[in-house]
């Protein structure tokens, strides 16, 4: 009996062994293979997981991940389902010994409900921190105020009257810090510029609306130069109280100009002869009329050419520099470039762009000409599916006008065609999962990411969702 037994133990020591360092036999093929494995990481937490149609777990309670092991390498049928939630399902293959990841995936709810939160608002701007909202907002008297309103505490503020109903609100340029933002006036005698400053303490401690319109008034400086021909209008970085736009030089092309907010004063121009210009941190990058490509640590420092050969820009139309990490693009002749830093040159992304949005990470853009949109990577990504610096990838091609491109996080944003508004992710393998989240007709809408709400502006209202999630 013991030389049968160890018989047995010998015939089957090679499969314990071949198991054991995961093999199996495949009767598709047959042949041994070693198997691979999912790990999926899922937003909201306890979804099932179904694997060419069969239940394979859960995922985690708190972190919303699951690691399923032993599949034989091929292609599967992956679906992701949790009760009250669009499915998220995709096509995904399996290596021998490489573990296949899907770590951000996202659940939307089926169905999304709203209820007003302002009324008679035809028109807001959202600010930077995602927030605080500017309201155009129609008061008792038949004109309109601009209302600073906080969506987290539901509490707003009157910062500015008309004084006619035929003042319109021109532009309202925010500063990074959601502090202080500048808003155009717009009346039959032409228009006027301020700078508004936001002290919101003394706003929550004001007693009455004539109490909150002073102080916005005391805290609110006009700018007179602006009627000059000043353009391209920004607040400087790290200074709130200064701006920076282009003018007129002396010799009569365009000059990058510094204005003190706090003194009224402008600076001399500094820099002449600039096409356009913008701002990462403190660096300075520009782009002169004959086309040479500079940058600046700083407004203090040496500037250094970073092209080598002059490129054509418009001439007749206005260009726009826009700066993502150490990354150049420029908008001119209705196309948008990115300046290939090894070869010192510009080279073609996309025509005819309409919408460029840089992610939460600053790692990637969305970019869009309102039929198709591409995705961008400022940097590479090691994470599945893994990623070159300057490589793009296309999302979707409608053939409705694509706009409002804002994203929901680093993995996923969210755009309209008409009255609809879609999420997409981003993770392109198989396809791109698009989900319609609702159809309520409107006129914009904005993420607010603390409530984890949606926000839409239908019918001079704004009207919020239920929080997407637990």
């Amino acid at each position: 009996m013991f030389l049968g037994l160890a018989l047995i133990f010998f015939a089957a020591a090679p499969t314990i062994i071949l198991y054991s360092q995961g093999y199996r036999f495949d009767f598709e093929t047959r042949r041994l293979t070693q198997v691979g494995a999912f790990y999926f990481d899922v937003h909201p937490p306890r979804a099932q997981i179904f694997v060419d149609g069969e239940h394979v777990g859960e995922t985690s309670r708190f972190i919303g991940n699951s690691l399923s092991k032993n599949l034989l390498p091929k292609t599967y049928q992956v679906s992701i389902q949790k009760e009250g939630y669009i499915p998220w399902q995709k096509n995904l293959n399996i290596a021998p010994r490489q573990v296949t990841e899907a770590k951000n995936i996202t659940l939307f709810p089926r169905e999304i409900s709203f209820e007003a939160r302002q009324n008679r608002v035809p028109n807001f701007w959202l600010a930077p921190n995602n927030r605080h909202v500017l309201l155009q907002k129609q008061n008792e008297l038949g004109f309109w105020d601009l209302v600073l309103w906080d969506t987290q505490d539901n509490v707003e503020y009157a910062l500015f009257q008309a004084e006619t109903p035929f003042q319109e609100i021109g532009s309202v340029e925010w500063a990074p810090n959601a502090n202080v933002f500048l808003f155009q006036i717009v009346s039959a005698q032409g228009f006027q510029t301020f700078v508004q400053n936001i002290d919101q303490g003394m706003l929550a401690n004001a007693s009455s609306r004539a109490d909150i319109l002073q102080i916005a008034s005391d805290t609110r400086v006009p700018l007179p130069f602006i009627n000059s021909g000043a353009k391209d209008i920004q607040f400087l970085p790290n200074d709130n109280g200064s701006l920076v736009f282009l003018a007129p030089g002396t010799n009569g092309a365009p000059a990058l100009s510094v204005y003190s907010v706090s003194n009224g004063q402008p600076q001399q121009p500094l820099l002449q002869n600039v096409g356009a210009f913008a701002f990462w941190g403190q660096e300075l990058f520009w782009i002169d009329t004959q086309g040479n490509v500079w940058h600046q640590t700083s407004l203090q420092t040496a500037p250094v050419q970073v092209s080598q050969e002059p490129f054509s820009v418009a001439t007749k139309q206005p260009s726009q520099l826009h700066i993502f990490k150490d990354q150049i693009f420029l908008e001119t002749n209705n196309e948008l470039y990115w300046f290939n830093d090894n070869a010192k040159a510009f080279q073609e992304v996309l025509s005819r762009p309409k919408e460029i949005v840089v992610s939460p990470d600053a790692g990637k853009l969305v970019i869009s000409n309102g039929a198709e949109i591409i995705l961008f990577f400022l940097a590479s990504d090691s994470q599945q599916p893994a990623r070159q610096k300057a490589e793009t990838a296309l999302i979707t091609r409608l053939g409705q006008e694509i706009s409002h491109i804002s994203w929901l996080n680093s993995h996923y944003f969210l755009f309209t065609t008409g009255d609809k508004v879609y999420a997409t992710e981003i993770d392109t393998r198989d396809h791109a999962q698009v989900e319609l989240l609702t159809d309520v007709p409107h006129e914009g809408f904005f993420w607010q990411p603390t409530q984890e709400r949606l926000y839409i502006h239908s019918a001079n209202q704004i009207q919020a969702s239920q929080p997407f999630w637990p």
